[in-house]
């Protein structure tokens, strides 16, 4: 998908929009006072009404936008009209704002298929929710050659999976040949490459999407983490871990979600409690138990579960307890015979961690600087949280809350890890 600067184009630069658009040329050119009446509504795209906020008094104080939207320029009956690739907000905003005419980029040249492409491309976790970023890529594969063949996207994907893996594909199945298998193949990873989504997050995915209902996927927001970030939120580990337990079941579905949100549910307890009501439900017990499950769902979970599921930042915490209870001032350690000892004994249960952990801290999880740096002091230097206070010139119950956060990152980490093998297996099951 390439679009040459019209400015730079001599043939280009100086013609009209509609002779532009007319040119069928693939070009781009920053353009000034578009008249926002002119780009088309689309009211199923679900907007951010505090978003919309903040950008309006940005404009009004300024009296003109920071950033210049993405158009797509297209001929209607004779006009210029104009599609939003990025700016859904800047539109509104600069409604909100009395602003008449904005600043955009306009894409010349343009097909149905590469809008769709290029919002999926323009798009970002804090502005795009989870359901129309999917949307997206559902559409931009509506218009393709195998969703006209009567494939679906999950289909084509778990077939370029099967391909790339060395798996057999019934082509029977499908009804299409080996050479659609090739084609396929290709469409897909120009897609994921273009989309920057591998191909393994877009079956997972689409999976989850495909198991689960409208009223649910638009609840699902991407900007938030999995552990104790996102209070009340469904996020995406949340809404994986929910579908993997209750695919296809909408009510209780619903039920996840009003749990998640009222009682701020992590997305291991949503697992937790998930599984707990799956057992009522098979013990036809359900129905006894709801109202006190609303009342308090974490009720459910057992000692032994959660043991089980929180075993390693259970750990951490249990070998900081004697050095957290007692706050000390900033570099204040203590290097008597006790803590030597404690020391010695501690490390030989850390190196059990530090084997599997080690690479995985910093090629994986999303660690704030702060975090990594006393990451790497207790894995990589073996130092204990009174020396890493010490050494960064914070208290020992800085340390410790920030040590706490990675383990909490590294548990939701592993939690997801285990979550995409069930649900690809699961996946691969009805395939």
């Amino acid at each position: 998908m390439v679009f040459i600067e019209a400015s730079r184009d001599n043939r280009l630069k100086y013609l009209s929009p509609i002779d532009l658009i007319r040119s069928q040329d693939r070009c781009t050119r920053i353009e000034s006072d578009i008249s926002i009446t002119d780009i088309i509504d689309e009211p199923d795209v679900a907007i951010d009404d505090r978003r919309v906020n903040e950008l309006a008094s940005s404009m009004m104080y300024l009296g003109c936008q920071l950033e210049p939207s993405m158009l797509a320029a297209i001929e209607e009956n004779g006009q210029v009209k104009y599609i939003v690739i990025n700016g859904f907000h800047r539109k509104k905003a600069a409604e909100k704002a009395n602003i008449k005419n904005i600043n955009a980029i306009i894409l010349y040249g343009c097909s149905e298929e590469d809008i769709y492409d290029l919002r999926v491309i323009a798009s970002t976790p804090k502005s795009v929710g989870f359901a129309r970023g999917a949307e997206w890529i559902q559409k931009s594969f509506n218009k393709s050659v195998w969703a006209k063949r009567g494939l679906t996207l999950l289909q084509i994907l778990n077939i370029a999976k099967s391909y790339d893996t060395g798996k057999r594909i019934s082509t029977v199945h499908y009804r299409i040949s080996q050479n659609d298998v090739l084609g396929i193949t290709d469409w897909v990873t120009d897609k994921s490459k273009k989309w920057k989504k591998p191909l393994t997050s877009l079956i997972i995915d689409f999976y989850c999407i495909e198991h689960s209902f409208p009223e649910i996927i638009n609840q699902v927001r991407i900007n938030y983490g999995g552990g104790h970030e996102g209070r009340g939120v469904l996020n995406l580990s949340k809404f994986k871990q929910m579908i993997e337990i209750f695919p296809k079941n909408l009510a209780m579905q619903i039920m996840m979600l009003d749990l998640i949100k009222i009682h701020n549910l992590d997305s291991s307890q949503v697992k937790s409690v998930g599984e707990m009501i799956k057992k009522l439900i098979e013990d036809n017990q359900l129905e006894d138990m709801k109202s006190q499950i609303y009342k308090n769902p974490k009720s459910l979970i057992s000692t032994e579960t959660l043991e089980n599921d929180n075993s390693l930042a259970k750990h951490h915490k249990k070998s900081q307890t004697s050095q957290t209870s007692t706050e000390k001032p900033m570099g204040d350690t203590n290097h008597g015979e006790d803590n030597k000892q404690y020391k010695i004994e501690k490390m030989g249960k850390e190196s059990q961690i530090t084997n599997l952990t080690n690479q995985i801290f910093y090629k994986n999880l999303d660690l704030a600087d702060k975090e990594k740096e006393i990451a790497g002091l207790f894995f990589e230097k073996g130092l204990d949280i009174n020396e890493i206070a010490a050494r960064l010139k914070i208290t020992t119950s800085q340390a410790s809350y920030f040590f706490w956060n990675v383990l909490i990152k590294y548990r939701v980490y592993v939690q997801d890890n285990l979550l995409q093998h069930n649900l690809i297996s699961q996946n691969q099951q009805q395939q």
